[in-house]
């Protein structure tokens, strides 16, 4: 069956916290052109995309965009800067000693929450996870693509049909017409010749 070179694909996959999302944009070129864009955590994603599409498209503009979310307990990392917490606290001690009529509001939480005592660090990705399920998104969003191309390129087909038929019968009607057409050329022109031969040299 006939394909269109346009065609959008798009696949999402929720697995073990981790949620990829893929989208493929393709129109007409002749040779594959990839335009891959990652987000820095995934480049590692580039050449697994490469191949699969490589294994997938013969040619093309292709855009490839992906979004990766990881909701996973062990995504991120609290870390706390002990010695820093230890130094605010010696430091608000004596504040507290300098001014004895001050009410003393300290608690855990506000000592923890002084600047740099606490920070979020994104851990390492579990890289081979991350590239199984990308072979499996990429895998539904070349199918995706694939259904649409064939549905876009039917209904080229169709409408090539229709003029392909509509330029047949009109070729057809010319066929008839012709021989008319050189008789009634053939008439007029005998015509104006006599025309041309009675009037005075």
């Amino acid at each position: 069956s006939m394909r269109s070179m346009t065609g959008y694909g798009r696949a999402s996959l929720l697995r073990d916290g981790r949620e990829l999302t893929l989208e493929l944009k393709t129109v007409n070129h002749r040779f594959l052109d990839l335009n891959i864009r990652l987000p820095r955590q995934l480049l590692f994603l580039e050449d697994c995309l490469r191949k699969g599409l490589n294994a997938r498209l013969a040619r093309g503009h292709v855009d490839v965009f992906i979004n990766y979310r990881n909701t996973r307990e062990d995504a991120r990392e609290v870390c706390l800067d002990g010695a820093l917490l230890q130094a605010y606290a010696g430091a608000l001690e004596k504040a507290a000693a300098l001014l004895p009529q001050v009410h003393d509001d300290r608690s855990l939480m506000r000592l923890v929450m002084m600047p740099d005592v606490l920070s979020v660090s994104e851990q390492a990705e579990d890289q081979d996870a991350v590239r199984d399920l990308c072979v499996d998104v990429l895998k539904q969003a070349c199918d995706s693509l694939e259904e649409m191309r064939v549905r876009e390129g039917e209904s080229i087909a169709k409408d090539l049909t229709a003029k392909l038929e509509a330029l047949e019968r009109t070729a057809r009607e010319i066929a008839v017409r012709a021989p008319c057409v050189a008789e009634d050329y053939r008439v007029k022109l005998n015509d104006r010749i006599a025309e041309i031969l009675q009037a005075p040299v």
